[in-house]
């Protein structure tokens, strides 16, 4: 993960299902965080060699061209568009672990901006006189 630091993985909670915890890893880019999914693109529904290395090589692409605050399918575009059918949405509810880089659109473009209020007083001309 340090030589691919856009890289993350999920470790999804216990399931009687799949009880061994490499079943229950998820690799991938991380597209949002929210308070109840989080959208990730899992590396493994990749179809082909030759898949992963494009979606590989766009998102190198994104890392070292962007924040990384905005997510990778909207810093790259159509051109991300064939790697949608990897999309998972994961209920936060059955994620233990969270590693690696995190997108949160609401913290990076929900934080409310405060508002200041400036006055501009107008002096009468008999007191600028006097000043000057």
């Amino acid at each position: 993960m340090d030589r691919l630091p856009f890289l993350s993985y999920l470790l999804l909670e216990d399931d009687p299902k799949t009880p061994d915890e490499e079943d229950r890893r998820i690799v991938g880019v991380i597209q949002n965080v929210t308070t109840k999914f989080v959208m990730m693109y899992d590396m493994t529904k990749l179809s082909t060699v030759s898949e992963r290395k494009v979606f590989m090589n766009l998102v190198q692409e994104w890392w070292d061209e962007s924040n990384t605050n905005i997510p990778v399918n909207i810093f790259i575009g159509r051109d991300f568009d064939p790697f949608y059918y990897s999309l998972s949405g994961i209920p936060i509810a059955g994620i233990r672990e969270i590693h690696g880089h995190q997108v949160n659109i609401q913290k990076t473009f929900g934080r409310k901006i405060k508002r200041r209020r400036i006055e501009f007083i107008k002096t009468p001309q008999s007191i600028r006189r006097k000043r000057a």
